[in-house]
């Protein structure tokens, strides 16, 4: 992220100010945790991929042969990468710079294609899926990019996504669909999507996101429709999970 980002996300944070949302300090706390965590891995990589081209080093001073430095540059490689999709995803999911993106969906669009490249989990979103148009409805990339994410989190063996969207400014809406022979949520997260937001006992780093997704769509008067999963937390075939506007629809 540049210094021009952090100008861009300011300005777009102080042109969309809304009234502040019931978000617990806690809550914060344990979503800034699990964006730790999921950081942690690919930054320890480029550490250990560091070790390795020191290694090389002592070991070319003392034998005169070259270790695996192209080992270790490939691994430092990749993990930078790996941490600036990362990164580049939770700006535009967690911060402002996804409430009203100049460019509607396509940069966020494409956060979501690079985030996922190389994993289990195939992603269906294509330019024409959502109506250009629908780019102007303040945070609907942001609840988007949520859905994407708790998808994901539904889809431990891999699978697909999908986007598709219909409507207009005034009325439409939103699909994201995680698609797996069984879809299956972490323990917690499942009871997380329907418990009372007034309740915070549940929160936890993992549960955070589906409260997260119900806060943000409150925020901005969109509806979730999020079909339960079973006592388990899992459902076989497809999980629909949709956000509509306007809110009393």
């Amino acid at each position: 992220m540049t210094a021009d980002d952090l100008v861009q996300d300011r300005a777009q944070a102080q042109a969309s100010f809304a009234p502040a949302p019931s978000f617990t300090f806690q809550a914060v706390e344990y979503l800034a945790a699990r964006l730790c965590h999921d950081l942690v891995g690919p930054v320890g990589a480029i550490h250990n991929g560091l070790e390795l081209i020191e290694d090389s080093r002592q070991e070319a001073m003392t034998t005169g042969e070259e270790g695996p430095l192209d080992e270790a540059l490939g691994l430092i490689g990749h993990s930078a990468e790996q941490a600036s999709r990362r990164l580049r995803l939770y700006r535009y999911a967690f911060g402002s710079a996804g409430v009203n993106p100049p460019d509607g969906f396509e940069s966020l669009r494409v956060a979501a294609e690079e985030w996922l490249d190389g994993s289990l989990v195939r992603l269906d979103w294509s330019s024409e899926a959502v109506p250009p148009v629908l780019g102007g409805k303040a945070a609907l990339g942001k609840l988007i990019l949520a859905l994407l994410l708790l998808g994901a989190e539904a889809l431990p063996r891999g699978g697909r996504l999908r986007v598709v969207g219909a409507g207009n400014l005034a009325s439409g809406q939103v699909i994201v669909t995680a698609d797996a022979a069984t879809v299956r949520l972490a323990q917690g997260m499942a009871e997380a999507l329907t418990a009372p937001l007034e309740q915070t006992s549940h929160l936890n780093p993992r549960t955070v996101l589906p409260y997260f997704l119900r806060q943000l769509a409150r925020q901005y008067g969109y509806r979730l429709i999020l079909p339960p999963l079973d006592a388990g937390g899992g459902l076989s075939g497809t999980w629909p999970l949709a956000v509509t506007w306007p809110a009393s629809a």
